[in-house]
């Protein structure tokens, strides 16, 4: 849904996680992004790296690409706040199974495309996407800067 208001490229291509659509199908499982991020570096364990992420940013984009930044910036911020989480609210989350950070750094990072994203791929005709980035900044955004 995020996709349909700023046309971002997508970071994780098929082809860069199809072990992972194997092993858990539905995207919205959480140990789809725990196979992702672990297969690309991010995380390791119950901590992630945006230095890693940067890594993949660069193997996965062109070097002069517009969101190239956006993503840096998105992932710095999100992974600093995603490894300050305190281990008992996590602990609860990781009863499901899987580590619960990349699913919450992957779900901050798609907001901050949301927010960061430039007019030129942003989606002027649908109300709701000002809508939405709005809700983002005003009520998710205050305490990220």
């Amino acid at each position: 849904a995020s996709r349909t208001c700023c046309n971002y490229p997508q970071i994780f291509p098929y082809g860069t996680v199809k072990i992972c659509v194997k092993r858990a199908p539905a995207k919205a499982n959480l140990c789809y992004y725990d196979c992702v991020f672990n297969a690309i570096n991010i995380c390791h364990k119950s901590k992630c790296n945006y230095l890693k992420a940067y890594d993949y940013i660069n193997w996965i984009f062109p070097a002069k690409h517009p969101f190239i930044e956006i993503y840096r910036k998105a992932f710095r911020k999100c992974v600093s706040k995603a490894n300050d989480l305190h281990s008992n609210r996590l602990a609860r989350l990781k009863s499901r199974g899987c580590n619960p950070l990349p699913e919450i750094v992957y779900l901050c990072v798609e907001n901050e495309m949301l927010t960061q994203c430039p007019m030129d791929y942003w989606n002027t005709w649908n109300p709701q996407c000002q809508h939405k980035r709005d809700f983002i900044n005003n009520c998710l955004g205050k305490d990220i800067e």
